[in-house]
């Protein structure tokens, strides 16, 4: 993705209109759209990456968290998610998901 905006962004800066940028990479399967998309982000901002996402920041379900739960569980496979929800200090339904949806697991022994 990150190359089809810089060779939209080449062409575009060479003084081509849309349509024609659109005409030079339409054989590399980038639509209309995603070409006035780029463009319309180029003008904009000076740039072709994406502007950083709002809204809440993960708190409960950290990268840092999750790793930190992956080593305890690989250390001991049979601690409960009840407890390992009481010592990292986090409401136990999302202990699960971070079992679950992050970590891959099933409630359930094998």
């Amino acid at each position: 993705m990150n190359s089809d905006r810089l060779i939209v962004q080449k062409y575009f800066q060479r003084g081509l209109t849309g349509g024609q940028v659109f005409r030079h990479v339409e054989q590399l399967g980038i639509t209309r759209n995603g070409v006035y998309r780029i463009i319309s982000r180029l003008c904009d901002t000076g740039s072709i990456q994406g502007r950083p996402r709002t809204g809440r920041p993960r708190t409960c379900r950290s990268k840092k968290r999750i790793k930190r739960i992956r080593e305890k569980i690989r250390r001991n496979p049979e601690r409960s998610a009840r407890k390992l929800a009481m010592n990292e200090d986090i409401d136990n339904r999302s202990m699960r998901g971070i079992l679950k949806i992050d970590l891959d697991l099933k409630p359930y022994k094998n």
